[in-house]
């Protein structure tokens, strides 16, 4: 019993300290992308320009100041920030574990555990300095801590769960979903489990969800600024395609990640070992009602994120799925933790094998910039302004292109302020030695965008005012991809998500 506990323990760690080290790795090679760009420059703001930020923000105002309040702590560069999302990753997975534990037994925990940490999801993401680490933590806690009150009934349990659900509110408003998927199968779990049920545990967790509801009533305006502005919806020609093509894409990346083209073979093969094993835990455990927490969570929130991208506000970035619903993954790791669990050594050991298999592909291209569905994720900004800074002569100008906050970051970041095609027409009148500018290729919906290019106005300005021009190329775009999206989701083409044009006069 002893030696047995020791090996669990030693896996366990042997896991947890491989996927930090992949975490790590990860947050110190990849520049800040868009979005994380964006926390480097809000966190440091004061708390009442947060509140200012939230009022035009998608998001609540909570990660933004435990951003804030670490990078104080840490740094505000690349490995300072993202720590604070490493170590939400690894409490993730020690509650996943728990979790799958509870619900099953220890051998589904362990695979579960094992899944999660491996996932090119995760090690993509799970550094990332946003909120989707700690979004993730706290789902799992606000469901374990849910899980554990209903049984053995012990208060603290109760109490970890208002504070978890309090704090998953303020952190996303999708975070409601959850609540109510938690309680809905709470609820059915109390009513069908007949000789543990207690008319004092119903009353008490009643209780918490109206204490959880009072906690919030702070940010009720804050909801409302939010749902105010995003109420229309997009204008959409085909309402079934568009659904199976968002769907289908989400059901893509959840199952092999956005490190692998759909028209690699590998990408495929992974799909269908996550697909055979998801119905044979079906099979298997239909019967078993703690079965049913991970199917009811993954289908409402799937639903709910799919649902969402259907607002004007974020239609253009459906393909934000991926990590706008990532506290869904663990539970679907728990569905497949389930079936492998449930299989025929033979057979779990052959499926785990090839699934591990497509997931090592999917990491090392992830590390190696391959296959990217999402190239703005592989743009080496440090790199970029490195270059700048050691190409330019004293009094250079940059300026940076629409869409891309990490330019705007590393342009004030290296000294050179953030210049935008907005502001440039107060500067046109000035002689720069060398003007750079960031380009930044979006990939619009080619129906919806509608937008005058400015970007390609203004180079034929700047090759009219300077007699050289250069042009350097950054994250690629692969050319399946390039295909899929231009052919099939009607997006504007591009082979790189950045160009780097330098313009100067040769010395006379």
């Amino acid at each position: 019993m002893l030696k047995n506990r020791l090996v669990k323990t030693l896996y366990i760690l042997g896991v947890l300290v491989i996927c930090g080290v992949l975490l790590s790795a990860a947050a110190s090679q990849k520049s800040f992308w868009e979005d994380e760009a964006f926390t480097a420059i809000f966190a440091q703001k004061d708390i009442s320009e947060l509140l200012q930020v939230t009022a035009w923000d998608v998001h609540p105002p909570l990660y933004l100041f435990i951003a804030g309040q670490w990078g104080r702590l840490f740094g505000f560069d690349e490995l300072g920030l993202r720590s604070f999302s490493i170590l939400c990753a690894l409490a993730a997975l020690l509650l996943t574990y728990k979790l799958a534990r509870d619900l099953f037994d220890e051998r589904t925990g362990l695979i579960a555990m094992t899944l999660m940490a491996f996932t090119p999801l995760l090690v993509m993401y799970g550094h990332n300095a946003r909120y989707y680490s700690l979004a993730l933590l706290l789902a799992l806690l606000v469901t374990w801590t849910a899980l554990r009150f209903q049984s053995p009934h012990q208060f603290v349990f109760a109490i970890l769960y208002i504070l978890s659900s309090a704090a998953f509110l303020y952190l996303i408003f999708a975070a409601a979903v959850v609540l109510f998927a938690v309680n809905l199968w709470w609820l059915v779990r109390w009513l069908i489990q007949k000789e543990k049920r207690s008319l004092g545990v119903l009353i008490i967790w009643l209780i918490t969800q109206a204490v959880v509801v009072i906690l919030y009533f702070p940010g009720v305006q804050i909801l409302q600024n939010a749902t105010s502005r995003f109420s229309e919806l997009a204008r959409v020609s085909n309402w079934l395609v568009e659904i199976i093509k968002r769907a289908g894409y989400y059901g893509f990346v959840s199952s092999v990640g956005e490190t692998l083209s759909p028209l690699n073979p590998v990408a495929w093969l992974g799909v269908a070992v996550v697909v055979g094993v998801a119905v044979y835990a079906v099979i298997k455990a239909w019967r078993n009602l703690n079965f049913w927490l991970p199917i009811i969570f993954i289908v409402l929130i799937a639903v709910t994120n799919l649902a969402i991208t259907f607002n004007i506000a974020v239609s253009q970035t459906w393909q934000n799925l991926t990590y706008r619903g990532f506290y869904l993954y663990p539970f679907l790791m728990i569905w497949l933790a389930v079936g492998f669990a449930r299989m025929p050594l033979r057979w779990g050991m052959g499926s785990g094998a090839v699934l591990g298999f497509v997931f090592v592909v999917g990491i090392f291209n992830y590390y190696t910039n391959r296959q990217f569905l999402r190239p703005v994720l592989t743009v080496p900004w440090q790199a970029i302004f490195q270059r700048i800074q050691q190409e330019s002569q004293p009094g250079a100008l940059v300026i940076c292109g629409f869409g891309d906050s990490s330019c705007y970051y590393y342009s004030e970041r290296y000294g050179f302020g953030g210049i935008d095609l907005n502001t440039w027409p107060s500067l046109a009148d000035q002689q720069y030695p060398v003007a750079w500018f960031v380009q930044s290729n979006l990939g619009r919906d080619v129906s919806t965008s509608g937008l005058p290019d400015q970007q390609a106005e203004f180079l034929q300005q700047m090759l009219q005012r300077y007699s050289q021009a250069m042009v350097y190329n950054y994250a690629p775009q692969d050319p399946s991809i390039r295909r899929l999206k231009a052919e099939f989701l009607n997006q504007e083409d591009y082979a790189y998500r950045i160009n780097l044009h330098k313009f100067f006069n040769l010395d006379k």
